[in-house]
């Protein structure tokens, strides 16, 4: 297990790093020479406040074991993510004798969220402005999205609209069948005789 792709070190209950592996050099760019007889406060980032380690020590001492996500400092300042799990080892006396942590690094994962989160922060705020009403909804009707200038053409909210059945609400009755049979014929071969084309409809609010 400590020749793991996972970083790793284990301290003694005073959290004094004792052992680390080949991972935790790669990862951290910290030797073992270095590492050891230091504590895991070497990586500190300052991302984090007193009531975060606080919690994490707490859980330690209730639970046995920890795991979160956590902002990190790497030798060369370089500041990343990890996902971490910490466990207590315990004697037959029931004696905290090791902890060990172990820690991938999710640095990528956490900014393609951060790039997603903008990227949708954007499309929301055009959409918000935009003069027009835009609604979108899957393949069976449900509505997914819905902007402030259909809530003003529709006079129904986005908290109203939002997983339900667009057809039944603003579709009026002797367009109903159509809508529904052009839009099964869309989602089976994506074509559709108003696809990509600007029309006037009859809808109702």
């Amino acid at each position: 297990a400590f020749s793991s792709q996972n970083g790793m070190m284990i301290t003694d209950p005073a959290a004094v790093i004792l052992r680390v592996n080949q991972a935790f050099t790669q990862l951290t760019g910290y030797s073992a020479e270095e590492a050891i007889g230091q504590t895991p406060a070497m990586l500190h980032s300052g991302r984090q406040g007193p009531l975060f380690y606080q919690q994490m020590w707490a859980a330690l001492k209730e639970k046995g074991c920890w795991q979160g996500e956590i902002w990190n400092k790497r030798k060369n300042g370089q500041i990343y993510a990890e996902m971490l799990t910490i466990s207590a080892i315990k004697s037959d006396a029931h004696m905290v004798t090791h902890f060990v942590g172990s820690f991938t690094d999710i640095t990528e994962i956490k900014q393609s969220e951060l790039a997603l989160q903008q990227s949708e922060a954007h499309t929301k705020l055009i959409l918000d402005t935009a003069m027009d009403a835009v609604i979108s909804w899957n393949q069976v009707g449900v509505v997914l999205g819905w902007n402030r200038e259909a809530e003003h053409i529709f006079g129904y909210t986005a908290e109203q609209m939002m997983g339900r059945d667009l057809s039944n609400l603003i579709v009026p009755a002797y367009h109903r069948q159509a809508h529904l049979e052009g839009m099964r014929r869309f989602v089976q071969t994506g074509q559709g005789t108003n696809a990509g084309s600007r029309m006037e409809i009859t809808a109702m609010h």
